[in-house]
C-alpha cells in the first residue's frame, strides 16, 4: 500500500503546484483554426514524407530510429518481467519503483555527457551515433543474458546511460540537414516513425518473448539494432561527419 500511496499523493502535489502556480495568458479558443490544423495532418505528413525521402542524410536518420525504437522499446517496456522473476512479490514492486527511477536518471546522465563524448569524436554526429548504437548492441545482448539482480540492475541502468547518449547525435544531423522552415514538419515525421518502430517491436519482439522468453526476444531486437548502427556509417559517407 505505501508505494500506490505516494504515487498519487505525488500526483496530487504536480496537480496542485500546475494549476495553482504556474500562471499563462488566457487564449481564445478558435474553432475554425482548430478544425483547419485537424485537416491540414494529413498534407503535413505527406509534406513530411516527401522532404524526408528526397534528402538521403534523413532518410538515413529517419529509418535509424525507426529501428532504434524497435528494438529498444521492448526493453524499457519488458524489463520489469525479468526483474520479477528474479525476486519475491514482496519486494518486486518496490525494486521496479527504485529502477524506474534510476532508469530515467540514467537516460539524464547519458544526455549530460553527450556533449564532452561528442567532442571526443571531433563533431562527427553520424559517426558518435554508430558508436552509441554499437554499444547499445552489446549492452542489449549483456542486459538479455543476466541471471543475476545485481548483475541484471547494473547491465539495465549501463544500457540506460548509452540510450541518454543517443538522442543528441541524432538531433545534431536532423538540424543539420533539415531545412530551418521544416523542422518542425521533419519532427513530426520521424515521431511517427519513433511510435510506428515502437509498436511493431513490441508486437514482433513480445510474441517471440511470449513464446521463448523475453531475454531471447531482447537478443533478436539487437539484430534490428545492428542494422540501425551500420546505416550511420552510410550516413556518415554521405555527410562527411
Amino acid at each position: 500500500m505505501v508505494e500506490p500511496t505516494a504515487g498519487f499523493a505525488l500526483t496530487l502535489v504536480v496537480f496542485a503546484y500546475t494549476v495553482l502556480l504556474i500562471r499563462e495568458p488566457a487564449r481564445p479558443l478558435n474553432g475554425a483554426v482548430v478544425l483547419r490544423e485537424i485537416r491540414a495532418v494529413p498534407s503535413t505528413i505527406r509534406d513530411g514524407a516527401r522532404l524526408a525521402s528526397s534528402l538521403r542524410a534523413l532518410l538515413l536518420l529517419l529509418a535509424i530510429l525507426t529501428l532504434m525504437l524497435f528494438a529498444t522499446n521492448p526493453v524499457e517496456v519488458l524489463w520489469p518481467t525479468m526483474l520479477q522473476a528474479m525476486l519475491d512479490p514482496e519486494r518486486a514492486a518496490a525494486m521496479v519503483g527504485l529502477l524506474t527511477a534510476g532508469h530515467f536518471l540514467a537516460i539524464a546522465m547519458g544526455a549530460s555527457l553527450a556533449g564532452q563524448v561528442g567532442r571526443l569524436f571531433g563533431g562527427r554526429h553520424a559517426t558518435l551515433l554508430a558508436a552509441v548504437l554499437g554499444a547499445l548492441v552489446v549492452g542489449q545482448i549483456a542486459l538479455a543474458l543476466q541471471g543475476s539482480l545485481i548483475g541484471f540492475i547494473g547491465a539495465f541502468l549501463l544500457f540506460s546511460v548509452v540510450l541518454g547518449l543517443s538522442d543528441s547525435p541524432a538531433i545534431s544531423i536532423r538540424h543539420a540537414h533539415a531545412p530551418d522552415n521544416r523542422r518542425s514538419t521533419i519532427l513530426s515525421v520521424q515521431s511517427l516513425l519513433k511510435q510506428f518502430g515502437a509498436m511493431a517491436g513490441l508486437l514482433i519482439l513480445g510474441w517471440i518473448g511470449e513464446a521463448e522468453g523475453v531475454g531471447i526476444a531482447w537478443i533478436a531486437g539487437a539484430v534490428g539494432l545492428g542494422a540501425a548502427a551500420a546505416l550511420p556509417i552510410l550516413l556518415a559517407r554521405q555527410t562527411m561527419r
